[in-house]
């Protein structure tokens, strides 16, 4: 069952569930997503940032004993590799630094509420949970140790443009071990994304994502699709 509300397992999620959230994908990633219905979670491993499923350094030195940091060890790599999520930008505009980190040429930004995503995952059968990430100083700060989701609640303050709203869920230990991630299913109905257009696309660009769509079955996605506002220009006169 999606969005877990157990007690002291939850990230902290926005009260206000109409706030905008984004993704931002390149052009595959996109025509994956409309063609199977799924959003791709990864386990923590894959990710670039390597103190992902870290505990801090203060955290670090106040276990001195040798047999409780070998446990904590143990803890990062198991959760490393269970561990997964589904990263959005929570943000009410478009970010130009985020079409850069994760745009490599052409692709999309899907727009949508923290609502309708959580309505879109009704579908999932995983036990599905969504927080926003908190942004620490791997040095100063220290974390709840006795909770192991802490470990996927916080990043670097270098991150903070990240503005991060996480999904995640643990994988079975015992019989998913040796995979990566896993696609999770979703309702693109329910989602209901406005589709932009990577900044600087053409028209044709437009009509091959239009195409996609129609092709896939989805007419109301296609009417949702619009140009980036970067690519917007003045339509006043300064000397009027």
């Amino acid at each position: 069952m999606p969005f877990n509300n157990i007690k002291g397992r939850k990230l902290q999620l926005p009260k206000d569930h109409n706030l905008k959230i984004w993704r931002y994908m390149d052009f595959g990633k996109f025509m994956h997503m409309i063609e199977t219905g799924t959003l791709y979670f990864s386990t923590l491993n894959e990710l670039k940032d390597f103190f992902e499923g870290k505990y801090p350094k203060m955290f670090w030195n106040s276990s001195k004993e040798m047999e409780t940091r070998k446990k904590l060890s143990e803890i990062e790599n198991k959760i490393n590799k269970i561990m997964t999520i589904n990263c959005w930008n929570l943000s009410q505009n478009e970010s130009l630094g985020l079409w850069s980190v994760y745009v490599n040429g052409r692709g999309v930004a899907i727009q949508t509420t923290i609502k309708k995503l959580i309505q879109s995952l009704t579908k999932s059968i995983q036990d599905i949970e969504i927080g926003s990430v908190r942004y620490i100083d791997y040095n100063k700060a220290n974390v709840d140790g006795k909770n192991i989701y802490s470990l996927v609640s916080y990043k670097r303050k270098i991150f903070e443009f990240e503005k991060e709203l996480r999904l995640f869920y643990i994988k079975n230990y015992e019989k998913e071990l040796g995979k990566k991630g896993e696609y999770v299913e979703i309702d693109l109905e329910k989602l209901d994304p406005n589709i932009i257009l990577s900044p600087a696309s053409q028209q044709w660009y437009k009509g091959t994502i239009e195409s996609v769509l129609l092709r896939s079955g989805w007419e109301k996605l296609a009417d949702k699709i619009r140009f980036s506002d970067l690519d917007e220009m003045p339509n006043y006169n300064q000397y009027s």
